[in-house]
């Protein structure tokens, strides 16, 4: 599967137009861009938004939530809204969201024993992974910057 080859995977999707434009399918699902509004560029690109309306192909800053969310300090750090259900996930196996824990792409504080050695070194280092509202004072990740 496309998805589970994360480097090939975050390379091409999305930075080509769609060789089928005419026929009907899942645009999200689809690895090819359909418009601007989901089109990643092969440039090197922040995953920080870019406010302007007119910018140029080189800006160092992300153009659009796709952009945003397949770039490889965001791609599989987060839980997916369809976390408990993934047969939902509209996005399926392409979703830049985790449906399991084997997928994520960043340390995993809460499976870590929490001895003194965690709250000196890791605690509230990770951005948070959960997407639903929770005890953000017990939480062992950080919430802002």
């Amino acid at each position: 599967m496309l998805a589970k080859n994360y480097p090939c995977y975050l390379e091409r999707f999305k930075t080509e137009p769609c060789p089928h434009p005419e026929v009907f399918h899942n645009l999200k699902q689809c690895i090819y861009y359909h418009s601007e509004n989901d089109h990643r560029r092969l440039t090197p690109y922040s995953c920080e938004k870019c406010n302007f309306k007119v910018c140029s192909e080189d800006c160092p800053l992300s153009h659009n939530v796709v952009e945003q969310m397949y770039h490889p300090d965001r791609f599989k750090t987060r839980y997916c809204s369809s976390y408990d259900f993934p047969e939902d996930c509209v996005y399926g196996p392409f979703c830049s969201f985790v449906h399991q824990e084997a997928e994520f792409r960043l340390n995993l504080l809460h499976l870590k024993e929490q001895d003194n050695n965690f709250f000196i070194f890791e605690y509230k280092t990770v951005m948070c992974p959960f997407n639903q509202p929770h005890d953000r004072l017990h939480c062992v990740y950080a919430h802002n910057q």
